[in-house]
């Protein structure tokens, strides 16, 4: 091991000590703040929107389960190829990519998106429909089986690189899953 390396070579005994256990307090359904507009020299205004997720299951199985199905579900509507993107990009209401984040760990879940363009309040609106007409006439399967490759091939580029590999293997180890497990789900 590292440790009799480390006292031969620097002389000196180093004890373990367990990790410190970080408490959580259950996240709150409510919003904290509806809006924050926040001023600044850009050139193009930016924008987010968030929307958090308060239903978290204690099973670490399940929520990976979730996991992998919502990062299919947004890839599949809010992704590059996506025809939201593409519209938002078309009429000019954002001026480069529409990018979206999804974190779904024990103590928290939310989507985020992130984009910018003239007017982010046109965005905000055309997203509100969109989330109603796409809750209403459901999703194209192929449109689905498409992110689902998308999401997979992201999946296996984490092993692209030693610093990703480490950094997924430590989340997944953090909550209590198999990092190996996700491809199969």
């Amino acid at each position: 091991t590292v440790i009799p390396i480390l006292d031969r070579v620097y002389g000196t005994e180093v004890k373990s000590s367990p990790l410190p256990t970080v408490v959580c307090k259950q996240e709150s359904a409510l919003v904290l703040q509806n809006k924050l507009h926040l001023t600044g020299d850009v050139a193009i205004p930016v924008f987010s929107a968030g929307f958090k997720d308060v239903v978290i299951s204690p099973d670490p199985l399940l929520r990976l389960r979730k996991y992998a199905t919502m990062s299919i579900l947004f890839e599949a509507l809010f992704g590059g190829s996506s025809d939201f993107a593409y519209r938002l990009y078309r009429d000019g209401s954002i001026t480069g990519a529409l990018d979206y984040e999804f974190e779904h760990k024990k103590q928290y879940s939310y989507l985020l998106l992130h984009g910018e363009g003239p007017e982010p309040e046109k965005v905000k609106n055309a997203l509100y429909d969109y989330l109603a007409v796409t809750k209403q006439n459901g999703i194209d399967p192929e449109r689905l089986e498409g992110a689902r490759r998308i999401v997979y091939s992201q999946f296996l580029s984490t092993f692209d690189r030693t610093e990703s590999i480490a950094n997924e293997i430590l989340t997944y180890i953090f909550e209590k899953q198999d990092m190996l497990s996700y491809g199969d789900l």
